[in-house]
C-alpha cells in the first residue's frame, strides 16, 4: 500500500470505530429539580444543597430504556460545585440502591452500586464544576437476575461531612446523567 495513503486510511478507520463506539452510548439527563432531598439535604429546585455536616444525600429515581442493552453497566454521573473558598474535598459514596421489576419484589441494597475511583472528589478553588460517577451492576442477590429495560431504580448517593477527607461547606448538586450501553 502507498505510504501516502496508509496514514489516512488508518485515521479514517479509527474515525469510524470511534464514532460507531459513542453511538453505542446513550444518556438520560436527571435535573436537579426531580432529586429528593434526604437527611438535612435541601432542593431548591436548580439546585440540591448537600450540607458539610452529618450524611446526607439525594434519591435519582429512573427507568432503564426500551433501547437500554441487557446485562450493561449503567454510569451515573453527578455536576455539582462548592462554594467554599480555595481548595477543599467533599466525601461522596452509594448510600441505597432500590431497584424495581414488574411482577418481582423490590430489591433494596448496595451490593454492586460502586463509586468510580473512589469516594473523594477534590475541589481546587470555589465554584469549579466537580463531577463524580458512580457504577450499577446487575445485583447478585436479587429475587430476579440481571438488570434489563423497563427496571426502574431509586438510588441514593450520600455525602459524609464528618469524614475527616470531607472539608468543603455546602455542595451543590446540579444534575444527573445517567449513562447506558444501547442494544
Amino acid at each position: 500500500m502507498n505510504r501516502l495513503l496508509a496514514g489516512p486510511l488508518m485515521l479514517t478507520m479509527m474515525a469510524v470505530l470511534s464514532t460507531a463506539a459513542m453511538a453505542a452510548q446513550r444518556s438520560i439527563s436527571i435535573p436537579s429539580s426531580t432529586i429528593t432531598a434526604n437527611g438535612t439535604a435541601t432542593n431548591f429546585g436548580t439546585s440540591l444543597a448537600l450540607p458539610s455536616a452529618g450524611q446526607t444525600g439525594g434519591f435519582i429515581s429512573f427507568v432503564l430504556p426500551r433501547d437500554y442493552k441487557a446485562g450493561t453497566v449503567v454510569k451515573i454521573r453527578l455536576t455539582m460545585y462548592t462554594s467554599t473558598a480555595g481548595a477543599c474535598g467533599v466525601y461522596m459514596f452509594p448510600r441505597q440502591a432500590l431497584r424495581m421489576r414488574t411482577g418481582k419484589p423490590f430489591y433494596n441494597s448496595t451490593e454492586r452500586f460502586t463509586i468510580v475511583g473512589g469516594p473523594d472528589v477534590p475541589s481546587p478553588a470555589a465554584l469549579t464544576i466537580l463531577s463524580k460517577t458512580f457504577e450499577l451492576r446487575a445485583p447478585l442477590g436479587a429475587t430476579f437476575a440481571g438488570q434489563l429495560p423497563g427496571d426502574a431504580f431509586e438510588l441514593e448517593v450520600g455525602r459524609d461531612g464528618d469524614q475527616a477527607a470531607d472539608t468543603c461547606g455546602n455542595v451543590f448538586v446540579k444534575n444527573a446523567e445517567i449513562r447506558y450501553t444501547r442494544r
